[in-house]
């Protein structure tokens, strides 16, 4: 390096110190805004998900009256089944996450979450108390992101 580019050790230190404490509070704000999820730690399925996508889920969850269990099951009756189908469509239009980490959030795979999206989205034309339901858990869900009480007891 030149004399001219070279940059004065107090001032290299200095530098370093406000990067890394600059790195250390971004690194904090990001893993703060994660959860885990699946099974216990370090568990087949477990996984570090954002904390928007638990607040979706919990909010789908209270208004179905099912378990994260269940949630995560890949049992097909229809209240599971419907359950899971409207947490995708309102992680996908309330959050900008990809549809493999939502998917990931309840230990299910990307094509899951994308047919249920689109499945949804199609329902929610024609079946007017789908569509009511939907609309209720996405003011629900909005008030839990932006961690307000939703005011309203599930179901």
């Amino acid at each position: 390096m030149s004399a001219a580019t070279e940059i004065p050790e107090p001032l290299r230190a200095a530098l370093a110190a406000i990067v890394q404490d600059a790195v250390g509070k971004l690194v904090g704000d990001i893993v703060s805004g994660l959860v885990r999820v699946g099974g216990p730690s370090g568990a087949a399925g477990d996984a570090l998900v954002p904390a928007a996508l638990g607040a979706i889920a919990s909010v789908v969850m209270a208004h179905y009256g099912i378990t994260p269990e269940q949630m995560r099951s890949r049992c097909r009756t229809a209240t599971l089944a419907e359950a899971r189908h409207v947490y995708y469509h309102l992680a996908v239009t309330l959050t900008r996450y990809n549809h493999d980490l939502i998917a990931r959030a309840i230990a299910h795979g990307r094509c899951s979450c994308t047919h249920s999206v689109d499945r949804i989205a199609g329902l929610i034309e024609v079946e007017k108390r789908l569509a009511a339901t939907v609309e209720m858990l996405r003011v629900r869900a909005t008030l839990a992101l932006a961690g307000l009480p939703s005011g309203h007891p599930a179901r």
